[in-house]
């Protein structure tokens, strides 16, 4: 813990799989208050000296603690703007915009900044070359769900991935992933009385590159007998929070055995 400060809330159990080091990062917490964002910051001050950009992601308020020499507080400023690169130490939610920083504690990464604004990255062909092929790779096939995105099933990986060919801010957000075991007692304690796992994630900014968006979600380690997903927005109103479904679909991993397809509903 010494050896890595200012880092040292970010620690691991040695006993557990020592041999993979980034499973580390699939098993525990990494830096979720957001203190390695300031290293990201001073990298992107020293990369961009006289560049304005958008941070968004975890940490970001960091830059109020740069000097001067480093980088201007207008250089952070969004102020609605979308952003150009991301900071983010989430675990569980895969995208495949270009890694242009990662910070490592014992081997495994902890934190990632991703160029999201493809003008900024310095190899601008090569990282659209690569997200592209990458796009095309993951969205051959039919989907398990054709919808508002694209969702496909991979049984040998045990993950659904998230696609939208012409993808802007607003179709992003948060969505819903209702998972029934085979096996009711694969459940979790607090959601037996449901019938369900909550899954229910939010699609981070990373997600959209090159006008497309594009994340993979890993699913539980147990046996899959029903996905329910679909994306949902939440408005205020005077009597108080309402969810509205924008779309809602499902499929058996089971019926995907022989053509592809699943029920999709609005």
């Amino acid at each position: 813990m010494a050896r890595i400060h200012p880092l040292q809330h970010v620690y691991f159990n040695f006993l557990v799989d020592r041999t993979t080091p980034e499973r580390l990062q699939t098993q525990y917490e990494t830096d979720i208050w957001g203190v390695v964002a300031l290293d990201a910051l001073r990298h992107l001050a020293l990369t961009y000296p006289a560049t304005s950009f958008c941070v968004k992601g975890i940490g970001v308020r960091n830059h109020r603690i740069l000097s001067e020499a480093q980088g201007r507080e207008s250089n952070y400023s969004c102020r609605g703007r979308r952003g150009d690169f991301v900071i983010d130490v989430t675990r569980w939610i895969r995208t495949y915009a270009p890694e242009v920083w990662t910070r490592k504690a014992y081997g495994t990464t902890i934190a990632r900044l991703y160029g999201i604004n493809p003008a900024l990255l310095d190899d601008v062909d090569l990282h659209l070359d690569r997200f592209r092929e990458t796009y095309r790779s993951l969205t051959q096939g039919a989907p398990a769900v054709r919808a508002h995105y694209d969702v496909r099933f991979d049984a040998a990986r045990s993950t659904l991935t998230y696609a939208r060919a012409t993808c802007v801010p607003a179709d992003m957000g948060a969505l819903f992933l209702h998972i029934v075991p085979v096996d009711a007692n694969d459940l979790p304690d607090d959601r037996v009385r449901y019938g369900f796992d909550n899954l229910d994630f939010h699609l981070p900014e990373r997600a959209l590159f090159d006008g497309k968006c594009l994340a993979t979600v890993r699913l539980p380690g147990y046996a899959v007998d029903h996905v329910r997903t679909g994306q949902f927005r939440r408005h205020r109103t005077r009597e108080g929070v309402r969810y509205e479904n924008v779309w809602e679909a499902g499929f058996s991993p089971g019926d995907l055995a022989g053509a592809g397809g699943g029920e999709t509903s609005r």
